[in-house]
């Protein structure tokens, strides 16, 4: 039974894998894939149904749908990919030091984490990129404001659950020191269950991109994103659907891959996060 779970996680893996990587070259090439200019406007093509000239129709500036949704996948997933990234980066070191020293250095940095998480992200993203302005680089502040601070909760209670284990005592009378035993011993300990939580997270923060832009304080007009386009075209929902409905499908579609990853990873690692405490089954 054990045997064709993990071959049936093994095989969701690979599928998921798959569309994850053939979402990213998607967005790589992007200016390769597109049949038209994303940014060219014409008034005397506004809101074409699709067709063979514009597969995904036109919105109300005449704009290709298909080319901007395309172009959009290279701002969302590209920028989730790199938000991920330094936060996952950034919250584990400090996680892991915070965890390995303690002291009050560790106790500050957690009451600040534990006020940073008592607000929903979301809103707290709202707030910052409000205060920031509009512009991506700002809105990708405004989520790692917050992002960051899962990866210390979670590195630092790996740190704390394992930093007393002989084979970590053994390194410390050997003569290694704080810097390798954390490189060396602690990290590949507990890497799997942070990995597959930024996995998972790569859909929220895309869909956070995509909030953000509805909004007005994401990208900045006329740049192709998936959460602007469907703020700029949701007053032609009954006149011109395809303009909302594409890239919307994009964004589904996309976060769901992302998700199922995560998911796929997390069941192929046997990873499981209860109670703030890592338990990886062997």
């Amino acid at each position: 039974m054990r045997l064709k779970r993990k071959r049936l996680s093994d095989t969701m893996l690979r599928a998921f894998l798959i569309f994850a990587v053939l979402l990213v070259l998607t967005s790589i090439f992007a200016k390769n894939l597109a049949p038209n200019d994303p940014y060219t406007t014409n008034i005397a093509q506004m809101k074409q149904p699709p067709s063979s000239q514009y597969p995904f129709g036109t919105d109300d500036m005449g704009r290709c749908v298909l080319s901007r949704v395309l172009y959009g996948a290279r701002t969302s997933v590209f920028s989730a990919l790199l938000l991920v990234t330094i936060t996952f980066i950034f919250g584990s070191a400090v996680g892991i030091l915070c965890g390995y020293y303690g002291g009050a250095a560790d106790r500050i940095i957690m009451r600040i984490i534990d006020g940073i998480m008592a607000f929903p992200q979301m809103i707290l993203a709202i707030a910052v990129s409000g205060i920031l302005g509009g512009g991506m680089l700002n809105a990708m502040i405004a989520l790692g404001f917050a992002g960051w601070t899962p990866y210390v909760r979670l590195a630092r209670s790996g740190v704390l659950a394992i930093k007393n284990e002989d084979y970590i005592k053994a390194a410390r009378f050997s003569g290694s020191g704080s810097f390798s035993i954390m490189a060396k011993h602690i990290l590949p300990n507990i890497f799997s269950s942070l990995l597959t939580y930024a996995t998972v997270q790569i859909g929220s923060v895309m869909l956070g991109f995509a909030g953000l832009s509805f909004l007005g304080l994401g990208v900045k007009r006329p740049e192709a994103e998936w959460g602007s386009m469907i703020s700029e075209a949701r007053g032609f929902l009954a006149t011109a659907p395809w303009t909302v409905l594409y890239p919307g499908l994009a964004l589904v579609i996309t976060v769901m891959v992302f998700n199922y990853l995560g998911d796929a990873v997390r069941d192929r690692l046997d990873v499981h996060v209860l109670g703030g405490n890592i338990e990886i089954e062997k």
